[in-house]
């Protein structure tokens, strides 16, 4: 469990699924959890939640790929930020 406050930052041996991390812009929140993915050597991604977010800006999107020698063309799927092992939802 990660608790934060204003003041200090205690690490705990398990994570929770889910960990609202709600203060005042400009306090590099998103610098932190960055860092505590880093640490803990696993993949971050940050979804930036605005009017317009798709459902495909967050699971991934499948596409075209041509291959140039082959000339044959297949679907490829891309991964979205979702597939992270910590994501940061920001509004």
């Amino acid at each position: 469990m990660v608790k934060t406050s204003s003041s200090n930052i205690s690490h705990h041996t398990a994570l929770p699924r889910a960990l609202p991390v709600n203060r005042v812009p400009g306090l590099a929140k998103t610098l932190l959890i960055k860092t505590l993915a880093q640490a803990l050597d696993l993949k971050f991604s940050r979804i930036q939640f605005t009017p317009d977010l798709m459902p495909s800006d967050i699971t991934g999107t499948e596409i075209i790929e041509e291959n140039i020698s082959t000339r044959t063309k297949a679907f490829k799927f891309i991964r979205g930020p979702v597939f992270a092992n910590i994501v940061l939802a920001d509004e």
